[in-house]
């Protein structure tokens, strides 16, 4: 799975862990076989991009830290989604759990690829599921990082 990395101006400043998203969606796809050559955008932007776009599909006026849509996959596209991380919301987080911007959007974005991949927390059971996938996902990047170095 390939993921396309855009950012929007007001926060090109921010320095993404380019490759290491790269490789993450890479092996999210493999580990879910997800279809050949489909794609994900990951758009960083800020929590009034973020807002608006809560409250436009999902009826929730305010910000958060990473929203997913899951798109209907045709024959001129491979895009089958698109993830959107507020970068002061991921700031945030990374403070309050002790760990780098780049680790957060790290997890951020894989949180947002299994969404994209139909996965969901909506209780208990699915939420560890879904948790699990994740660790398991990061856990993979580590090994696949460690292993090229």
């Amino acid at each position: 799975m390939r993921l396309n990395i855009l950012k929007d101006n007001v926060h090109s400043e921010v320095r993404l862990p380019r490759k290491k998203l790269e490789a993450l969606a890479e092996i999210i796809g493999e580990q879910e076989g997800a279809i050949a050559n489909s794609e994900v955008n990951l758009i960083v932007t800020g929590d009034e991009r973020v807002r608006e776009l809560n409250k436009q599909y999902r009826q929730l006026d305010k910000t958060t830290d990473v929203l997913s849509f899951t798109l209907e996959r045709n024959e001129f596209s491979g895009l089958i989604g698109e993830i959107y991380i507020s970068v002061p919301r991921a700031k945030e987080q990374a403070s309050e759990f002790h760990h780098s911007l780049s680790t957060e959007l790290l997890r951020l974005t894989c949180h947002g690829l299994f969404h994209v991949l139909g996965y969901d927390h909506d209780n208990d059971e699915t939420a560890e599921t879904m948790e699990a996938l994740e660790l398991a996902a990061l856990a993979n990047l580590t090994l696949a990082l460690s292993a090229s170095n």
